[in-house]
């Protein structure tokens, strides 16, 4: 694994980046910028509270809600109603209910549908209404939905992409 060191403000340790809690332990959207030290790539994450179990790899958007405890939380399926939204990715898999840091930015390994394609370096993903991954395209230009690009080819379940941090459109 990589050593990564945080660009901003302190967290406790760098290990609660892929340990979720059950209880809260830090402000709920709070962003982390990190920077993996043997390859210098920048990764971003922040800080929720998960509505439903995840899988290490798995995706999901972030929303913005008013209850108190889940204002910043994971919607395990991406649908039309989700809006404009940013993807994130479970660094380690997440129990319903459970507070951790999921990533939004930068290199990460994730699963994939989609990959009957033999997606390429470059290649889009995206997520699909109703998904809870990303889907791999043949596509290698920047869409509304795109969420992220490919790092190596893969044919398999899950792969090495670059999530881009931006809002997109499912």
């Amino acid at each position: 694994m990589s050593t990564l060191i945080s660009l901003d403000l302190p967290i406790g340790n760098i290990g609660d980046l892929t340990t979720p809690t059950s209880t809260q332990q830090y402000k709920l959207g709070r962003i982390v910028t990190v920077q993996d030290v043997d390859t210098l790539s920048i990764k971003e994450f922040q800080y929720v509270c998960s509505t439903s179990g995840a899988v290490a790899g798995g995706a999901a958007v972030i929303e913005i809600g008013g209850v108190a405890g889940t204002e910043y939380h994971t919607k395990p399926a991406a649908t039309l109603a989700s809006a404009v939204n940013r993807v994130c990715v479970f660094p380690a898999a997440i129990t319903s209910g459970y507070f951790g840091f999921i990533q939004t930015k930068g290199k990460c390994t994730a699963v994939l549908t989609g990959t009957s394609l033999a997606v390429a370096p470059s290649n889009a993903c995206y997520m699909a209404n109703g998904g809870v991954t990303l889907v791999g395209s043949a596509a290698t230009t920047q869409g509304v939905n795109t969420a992220a690009f490919m790092v190596t080819a893969t044919t398999g379940v899950t792969g090495s992409v670059i999530l881009t941090g931006l809002a997109v459109e499912i």
